[in-house]
């Protein structure tokens, strides 16, 4: 059983995310569950985004940069997977925004259930004319069987929390056909996976 203290890697790819990139890693840093790492990959942005990203790395030693190349969100969320030294990973959008006790939640919930891959709920929100995901737990629940495909459940990759070992054990990667927003497909079969109920 592992430690409630366990290392999280979040990964948070973006690509002139000026707009809403603050806000994204703000929710991430003011998590109630602070062993955190995280990781903002650069995809090449030409505007404030990548300031904006130095600006939190010179102001919380657990900001991580990678700037590269433009190579879309499967290579950005690759190139950060390869960089994380956490026991577990998030992957987390640019424009995505966090409850405060996000991490918390899905840890515990991993903790109770022993699952390799667990799932939060999100929600639709506006946010300078533009749809976007926040996470929520409110309504989680624990399932100890794996959801088949067939019950239409989109294994979206935000609002999921994985041991990095599922991703490095079976070598699975994002490749140019996964555009970076699901599970890549070797990984929705695993024997035990946890997500709340479908509203």
């Amino acid at each position: 059983m592992r430690r409630m203290s366990a290392k999280i890697s979040v990964i948070i790819p973006f690509y002139n995310g000026a707009a809403y990139l603050p806000e994204c890693v703000t929710s991430v840093l003011n998590q109630t569950y602070a062993n955190l790492e995280v990781i903002l990959v650069d995809d090449g942005s030409t505007d404030a985004s990548s300031r904006q990203a130095e600006e939190f790395r010179q102001r919380d030693q657990r900001v991580r940069i990678l700037h590269k190349a433009n190579g879309g969100p499967g290579d950005s969320r690759n190139a950060g997977l390869a960089m994380a030294t956490g026991e577990y990973v998030a992957f987390v959008d640019h424009d995505d925004r966090l409850e405060p006790t996000s991490f918390a939640q899905l840890m515990a919930l991993q903790e109770r259930t022993q699952a390799e891959i667990v799932m939060a709920n999100f929600f639709f929100y506006v946010l300078k004319g533009k749809r976007a995901f926040k996470w929520s737990l409110a309504r989680t629940i624990t399932l100890n069987r794996c959801i088949p495909q067939r019950s239409g459940w989109q294994w979206n990759i935000n609002g999921t929390l994985a041991s990095v070992s599922v991703f490095r054990s079976r070598g699975v990667n994002y490749t140019a056909a996964n555009c970076g927003t699901t599970l890549p497909s070797r990984l929705t079969k695993l024997p035990k996976m946890i997500r709340p109920p479908r509203k």
